[in-house]
């Protein structure tokens, strides 16, 4: 005879999103929130909860293992997936299918980085994104304190290959760094037609020789942008290197253009009202 179930679950995708957007709105940007759907999504149906949670703009998901990833993978979830246990089956066949369905590993020795470069660039890949898990002392899965110097010299050893748009990008700021730099070069010189003194002239030139020492480091957040506002000439040891280093190239072209648009403008005018005050010392 049919026994009735007595329970059942009711999954609840519009009480998910809720919760999705509360988390979203108690997070300051740009936390990145990674979507935990291992183990079935914890019984409530991985391929469901993962598409679900990619029309909510959740960037990346997260499962255990490989054969989880690839289930999803099957179904045609394309955004970033990490496979969060590390051990990826006993052969090769493993990490070649994490490379091949473009899959994260977690990473924590360098044995694993070396066979994952090798596979990268035997198979022709290229680019081959990890997640770097360190053990901070609870004795779970991840690199411990004696092994952090060898899996981050391995890392080291093989740095993200640079693609054209990158190089065009750093190519780009670069000349725009040094145009830049001229403009406000005349921006310091001007004010020499309205002082009307050699001596404001040599010491514009010294400024000048002193500011040349520029800071090397990358600036972020709140203090490149800053910096790169109110001194624009920065934008040579800044962002030319950012672009290189992954930055979204189409957020810094813009600021790039408007930081050039807008220095133009107040050369341009700094230049007019300088020539017309040498122009009334002269007469």
């Amino acid at each position: 005879m049919d026994v009735p179930l007595r329970t059942w679950a009711e999954i609840d995708l519009d009480a998910l999103r809720h919760n999705l957007a509360v988390f979203v709105t108690a997070a300051p940007p740009p936390t990145c929130i990674i979507g935990v759907v291992k183990a079935d999504a914890y019984g409530h149906g991985a391929v469901a909860v993962a598409r679900c949670l990619r029309a909510a703009r959740v960037e990346t998901l997260a499962v255990a293992t490989l054969e989880e990833a690839i289930e999803l993978r099957d179904a045609g979830i394309r955004i970033p997936i990490l496979v969060m246990g590390g051990y990826y089956g006993p052969r090769r066949e493993g990490l070649e299918e994490i490379v091949a369905r473009d899959l994260t590993p977690v990473v924590y020795d360098a044995g694993q980085i070396e066979r994952l470069a090798t596979l990268a660039r035997f198979e022709g890949y290229g680019r081959v994104g990890v997640h770097l898990k360190v053990d901070t002392g609870m004795g779970r899965l991840g690199a411990g304190q004696e092994e952090y110097a060898a899996v981050l010299e391995a890392l080291a050893r093989y740095p993200e290959p640079l693609g054209a748009g990158s190089i065009a990008l750093f190519v780009l700021l670069l000349l725009a760094g040094v145009y830049l730099f001229y403009l406000m070069s005349m921006i310091f010189l001007i004010p020499v037609f309205w002082l009307q003194s050699r001596t404001g002239i040599r010491e514009v030139f010294w400024s000048l020789e002193r500011l040349g020492l520029r800071p090397h480091g990358i600036y972020r957040g709140w203090m490149r942008r800053l910096l790169v506002s109110l001194l624009p000439f920065a934008l040579l040891c800044s962002y030319p290197l950012e672009a290189l280093f992954g930055a979204d190239p189409l957020r810094v072209a813009l600021h790039t253009a408007a930081v050039i648009g807008g220095a133009t403008l107040l050369t341009a005018w700094m230049w007019r009202r300088g020539l017309r005050s040498y122009s009334s010392a002269s007469s």
